[in-house]
């Protein structure tokens, strides 16, 4: 299925061909999330804005903002750190312990 959807997206030619899949394949809340997510992950990585600030520049759930950090900066996939470091080269870095320890620490008081 997931093969399939990447044929699907490896296809789209343009911004506009992108905005009219996306609106037929999700919902707007879905889009919405998506997006939403996209930039706590790019504002993750270039900066060094605790996720209590993110959660309040955003007004996103911390809940959202460690779900992104975690795969950001844990999670084996790689997905968001292979286009981030495409789209901002300049910026690739090695993850920092104090950013690992703001996840730790964020999703403790979080879950606690």
């Amino acid at each position: 299925m997931m093969a399939n959807l990447y044929k699907a997206f490896s296809q789209i030619k343009s911004e506009q061909e992108f905005n009219n899949f996306l609106a037929d394949l999700c919902t707007p809340s879905e889009i919405k999330a998506l997006g939403e997510r996209w930039k706590i992950a790019q504002t993750l990585y270039n900066t060094n804005l605790s996720q209590e600030a993110l959660a309040a520049k955003f007004g996103a759930s911390v809940t959202t903002i460690t779900r992104v950090a975690r795969f950001l900066y844990t999670e084996p996939f790689g997905g968001y750190i292979n286009i981030l470091t495409k789209l901002f080269p300049e910026r690739t870095r090695e993850i920092s312990k104090n950013q690992k320890g703001r996840l730790t620490s964020a999703s403790r008081r979080h879950h606690a």
